[in-house]
């Protein structure tokens, strides 16, 4: 039972990663320093029950499910949980790859290739790269199609295995949370900006 809470609290923090990325990252596109006139403490608050109440139905679903041990609701609870599980999964990784950082590696990385290639233009190594990248995640799609069909009990497993894996992220976010809750709860941020 506390093993099907922690992993449904680390999957309802999945879900809420875009909105951790906008508060807890610091930089210019971060909601307190862009909305400075609107005080972030009580959207931080909110954002904590929020991932505390998705967590808390996860977990109500499964346990129902599971002392039903209705073989129709379980495969559905198992399903649902491994669409929950790769389209946050899928939404960390964009926003990810999306990153500046990121960005920046790959643009000094395609520029470090021109210097061995000088024959080929930026936007053709752009276009090779889109490819392989097209092709990598239709190989990562057809294998997993293959495992979901044939082997899903392993591939439930493994999410479950990663979840569990990520499930520390869930205190980070919930302190760091908490700390910035107290700092802007004080208006100090805000009070800063006005003076400018």
């Amino acid at each position: 039972m506390l093993r099907d809470f922690v992993v449904a609290l680390s999957l309802a923090n999945l879900w809420f990663f875009h909105v951790w990325r906008l508060f807890l990252i610091r930089h210019s596109n971060s909601y307190p320093y862009y909305h400075w006139k609107a005080n972030a403490a009580s959207i931080l608050l909110a954002t904590v029950f929020d991932v505390l109440l998705m967590a808390l139905a996860l977990w109500l679903a499964v346990t129902v499910a599971r002392r039903s041990r209705n073989v129709v609701l379980l495969c559905l609870g198992r399903w649902t949980f491994l669409l929950l599980f790769f389209v946050g999964a899928a939404n960390v990784l964009v926003l990810t790859l999306g990153t500046t950082p990121v960005r920046l590696a790959i643009k000094n990385l395609l520029e470090r290739l021109l210097f061995l290639f000088p024959s080929l233009r930026i936007e053709t190594l752009y276009s090779w790269l889109w490819v392989l990248t097209a092709l990598i995640c239709l190989a990562l799609i057809t294998i997993l199609v293959h495992k979901l069909v044939y082997h899903p009990q392993r591939v439930v497993r493994i999410a479950i295995s990663i979840s569990l894996i990520l499930s520390p992220f869930v205190l980070v976010t919930f302190f760091q949370a908490a700390w910035q809750w107290t700092t802007y709860r004080s208006g100090q941020q805000f009070r800063v900006h006005s003076a400018r």
